[in-house]
């Protein structure tokens, strides 16, 4: 029988001879079923311990279930003549109830989950049906026990107010009507079907006497028909018997308990088969690990000795020379495995180091970053603190009663400019951070540019002229069509850009320039010039000033405030969209900052927008404009319609969308302001159901504005798909919102 040479060598040389092997191998084999003993004694504890959990689970369930059985009963005795039930309060015990019935299947679940981590077999699915039964019985019994009411709600409420209408009337007898009342009152008290009877005894002879006017046998038919409804309803219910929904929820309480009880006993049953058979493995296995380890420690121990050794002494060097030494260590090449440590020793040092270089590349960055973080948290709580610090005294000094009405006037002009920048402040942060992130995306859409710019320069203008600067506004290049950009970001760097030139100019005029570079191919490339004559700056600075927090003045004593953000975030801005910011500028003679974009031509010529746009029949009277207010908030009720007030234009308001729905289908509105929001129903669903109304299709339909605080809200994708025409964020600008309604109802 022939041997291959090299394995029989290897074999050959595993012998043990010395009684020092022997001794290490008696010790290694205690110590290895020590170490598998204690292994398998932990197994063992956590599985006992998940048991554990699971039973108490189970008990715990249970427990709460029947606790909640006190929040149904509770309700069905007592909790419906409470208003808080029909104003759907979360105080009220149903509610209470209905919650607790939704959170335990979703505990049954978890149990589950645990009992199958363990392989222990959980059959919840009955118990799950019947809680689907349970809640689909509930819901059935509350809508019942809604429409039946009490005093002054449902159906109990309107035999009240028909029964005050009678009494007022005076076209039947007191006398009779008290009758009726109290046979009314005896039945709600007894529940006797007796009175049931006599009360439509007496009711019928009443409305066979012809001396009764229409109206009031009509009032006394409706009456006699709620009784009706009220005692059908009483027994569907099963209010004054144990029958009907209440039966069959008791029941299917007490079977739900039943169910309880029977899994916590088969789990308990199974959770101790299971940890009989977990210790009987575990045992086995540790004899089978002992048997291994004794194997392997007889033949490799002598053998790994010496290797282990030189691996230990090198490894002390290692740490000695600072994790700097990277000489390599060579094996003896006694056997495979420590030739194979030998190696992954020599890459772990490699990458030890590599490690510690990158660690300190690391280090410095996360330095560079607190740094960072510092002197933003430092410069925008200075930011912020200014306007509300203008806000907080200009407030304090209105109170006073002895001011002017003229210092009054200029108080309240500090407090809008306050306002103002701390809303401009926070917008600018917000992008700044979502850039960071990478969360912000270009939302390029076919719009009418020109306009869009030419709006935006009269407001401009406006503000030029208000520090007394001349303001030119020049656009040489032909854009009388839609481009595929978004306006919405292009005239956020205008405004940046427009806003450091009234800042920074003392004396002089603002040019705004739009023109054209090259056309070809349906892509129009415009530049964009802001140019002033304010204090201008070194053009050394300006890579600087593109930098976060920065200005040209960085100095304490600065003239000028500001957070620093503006050119920054517009060159961020340009990036996207494939352009970048160029200035020109010298100290004392002025800046002119530009740059060029390429803007795809949109396929058609400007079109009329005839589909979010109202033409009102006398555009220049807005008393005839009727506008709807969907807002949850009071204060921000308060403030749409005092806004619309000072436009003389007229408005309704809802508090959710489904009041908003419901006034729309009854009156009609030129313009919707709707929150996204709200309790109840949502913006988006109102302005969703609002646009499938036949009403909306067939007549004029009013545009939808989304007023939201939201950020996510304000991108057009959002409010093009949700069924919205525009955006208005809070805090509401008076002169945005002057502008909504004239670009939507042409009102001058």
């Amino acid at each position: 029988m022939m041997y291959n040479a090299p394995y029989y060598s290897f074999f050959k040389k595993l012998r043990f001879r010395s009684f020092r092997s022997k001794a290490i191998l008696s010790f290694l084999t205690f110590l290895a079923s020590l170490i598998v003993w204690a292994a398998s004694y932990f197994y063992i504890h956590r599985k006992d311990t998940l048991s554990d959990t699971i039973s108490i689970a189970i008990l715990d369930t249970s427990k709460q279930f029947n606790a909640n059985i006190d929040n149904y009963n509770t309700f069905f005795y007592t909790g419906y003549r409470d208003a808080a039930f029909y104003d759907k309060s979360e105080a009220s015990s149903l509610y209470i109830y209905l919650a607790n019935l939704r959170s335990i299947p979703e505990q049954l679940e978890t149990i589950k989950a645990q009992a199958s981590s363990i392989d222990i077999p959980l059959d919840i699915k009955t118990i799950t049906d019947n809680y689907k039964t349970l809640r689909k019985e509930v819901l059935t019994l509350v809508a019942k026990m809604e429409r039946r009411g009490y005093k002054n709600f449902g159906i109990e409420g309107k035999m009240q107010e028909k029964a005050q209408l009678l009494i007022d009337s005076d076209a039947i007898d007191q006398t009779t009507i008290l009758k009726l009342r109290n046979y009314e009152k005896d039945f709600l008290l007894r529940g006797e079907k007796q009175y049931y009877s006599d009360f439509n005894y007496l009711s019928s002879q009443l409305l066979n006497n012809t001396r009764l006017s229409d109206s009031t046998r009509i009032l006394l038919r409706g009456y006699q028909e709620d009784f009706r409804t009220l005692v059908s309803l009483n027994d569907e219910i099963g209010y004054y018997s144990n029958s009907g929904l209440h039966k069959q929820i008791t029941t299917l309480h007490s079977t739900i308990q039943k169910d309880f009880s029977d899994i916590s006993v088969a789990t308990s049953t199974e959770i101790e088969s299971k940890k009989t058979t977990q210790i009987t493995a575990t045992s086995i296995t540790s004899i089978l690990f002992a048997f291994i380890l004794v194997l392997l420690v007889f033949y490799l121990s002598k053998n790994l000795t010496k290797g282990v050794q030189k691996l230990n002494t090198d490894i002390a060097h290692f740490i000695e020379s600072d994790f700097e030494d990277i000489q390599e260590i060579e094996s003896d090449h006694t056997i495979l495995e420590i030739d194979s440590l030998f190696s992954s020793y020599q890459k772990l040092k490699e990458t030890l180091i590599n490690n510690i270089e990158e660690l300190e590349v690391t280090a410095k960055k996360a330095t560079d970053n607190a740094n960072y973080k510092t002197q933003f948290l430092s410069k925008m709580s200075h930011e912020m603190r200014t306007p509300l610090n203008g806000i907080q005294g200009m407030l304090h000094l209105l109170r006073s009663s002895d001011e002017s009405p003229q210092k009054r006037e200029e108080y309240i002009a500090i407090v809008d400019r306050s306002v103002h920048q701390l809303s401009d402040l926070i917008t600018m942060i917000l992008d700044h951070s979502r850039l960071e992130t990478g969360n912000l995306e270009i939302q390029e859409r076919s719009v009418n540019l020109e306009q869009d710019i030419t709006q935006l320069m009269r407001i401009f203008e406006y503000q030029a002229k208000e520090k007394s600067l001349d303001f030119e506004y020049h656009n040489s290049c032909d854009t009388n069509y839609k481009v595929y950009v978004d306006s919405l970001r292009i005239q956020q760097v205008l405004i940046n850009l427009m806003k450091n030139a009234i800042k920074f100019t003392q004396t002089g005029k603002i040019t705004i320039t739009i023109e054209e570079l090259d056309f070809s191919n349906d892509i129009q490339l415009v530049r964009f010039v802001v140019e002033d004559t304010g204090i201008g700056m070194d053009e050394s600075d300006f890579d600087r000033l593109l930098e976060s927090f920065e200005q040209g003045d960085n100095s304490k004593t600065r003239k000028f405030d500001g957070a620093g953000l503006g050119l920054s975030l517009s060159n961020n801005l340009l990036k996207l969209m494939g352009s970048k910011l160029c200035v020109e500028s010298s100290l004392g003679n002025g800046t002119t900052f530009y740059f060029d974009l390429p803007l795809k031509k949109a396929e058609s010529k400007i079109r009329k927008e005839v589909s979010k746009k109202i033409e009102v029949a006398l555009s220049d009277n807005p008393e005839n404009i009727h506008v709807l207010i969907v807002e949850d908030n009071k204060i921000n009720q308060k403030v749409l319609e005092r806004l619309l007030s000072q436009l003389k234009i007229s408005c309704d308001i809802a508090s959710n969308g489904k009041e908003g729905i419901a006034l729309f289908k009854k009156n009609t509105y030129n313009l919707i302001l709707m929150d996204i929001n709200m309790p109840v129903m949502g913006g988006v669903e109102a302005a969703k159901q609002i646009k499938s109304l036949k009403k909306y299709k067939t007549q004029a339909a009013p545009p939808i504005i989304a007023v939201t605080a939201g950020v996510a809200s304000e991108s057009d994708s959002f409010t093009s798909e949700n069924s919205l025409d525009e955006f208005l964020g809070k805090p509401i600008d008076f002169d945005t919102l002057k502008m909504i309604i004239k670009k939507y109802l042409n009102i001058n």
